[in-house]
């Protein structure tokens, strides 16, 4: 089975935003004292491991002795029908990734083959040209993989995830509509909604790749929650 690490950390990149205002500004003392959140433990393992190639043999592994992480929860909650699941995939030869959504009946309800990028935080988003949507109350099961060998995908690494849609009250849904991104960060962080505002957390952050005060939040925060430098210094994908 291959290792695997859920960032839980997204409640304290919502605090320190918060109480240091816009995070565009942030001065240097706020950011020296963002608090520090306990190192991530590892999640339970779930499933089992790949079975064996039709050869008999398994592949060569493409990511070496290197594990996928999940930024977005391994299991959390979404008030969109079209969310956005974040995975750190480290360096590697295969270009390709896959990723499954089951019901729950374990039935597949949307399947993709995307580019992959190594060294990166790859995004995989749920589109609604392709996708339905999720069903309000209904608890669903992501798999994202590599393609090592597109020969035996059942040996590819993978990480596995839950995500469950809710559905908001009349009057949060109406204080999100004019709410400001901050403030729309802060409401899915109250309703732990994390799958939601990581993903809109990740947007502003793609949209200021170079801002030296975002990049200093973010690294003090996964700094934090355990993930290491290459994690940290990885581009959004």
């Amino acid at each position: 089975m291959y290792q695997t690490k859920t960032c839980q950390a997204f409640a304290l990149f919502c605090t320190a935003l918060i109480a240091g205002g816009c995070w565009l500004s942030a001065s240097p003392s706020a950011l020296a004292n963002l608090p520090t959140v306990k190192a991530l433990a590892k999640p339970p393992t779930s499933g089992k491991p790949g079975g064996l190639s039709p050869g008999g043999s398994r592949p060569p592994d493409c990511l070496g002795k290197n594990n996928l992480y999940s930024l977005t929860p391994r299991d959390g909650g979404t008030a969109t029908g079209h969310p956005i699941i974040l995975v750190y995939v480290p360096p590697t030869d295969a270009v390709e990734g896959r990723f499954v959504l089951k019901d729950e009946n374990n039935q597949p309800v949307y399947t993709t083959q995307f580019a992959l990028k190594g060294n990166a935080i790859n995004g995989v988003p749920l589109p609604p040209g392709a996708f339905a949507g999720l069903e309000v109350g209904k608890r669903y099961e992501w798999i994202f993989s590599v393609t090592c060998d597109a020969e035996a995908l059942d040996t590819s690494p993978s990480f596995k995830g839950w995500i469950t849609r809710g559905e908001l009250d009349a009057s949060t849904a109406a204080h999100l509509a004019v709410a400001s991104p901050l403030e729309r960060i802060s409401l899915y962080q109250q309703e732990g909604l994390w799958y939601d505002g990581l993903g809109m957390v990740a947007e502003l952050r793609r949209s200021n790749p170079y801002d030296r005060d975002l990049i200093a939040v973010w690294t003090k925060l996964l700094k934090s929650a355990g993930l290491d430098e290459p994690i940290i210094a990885a581009p959004l994908f």
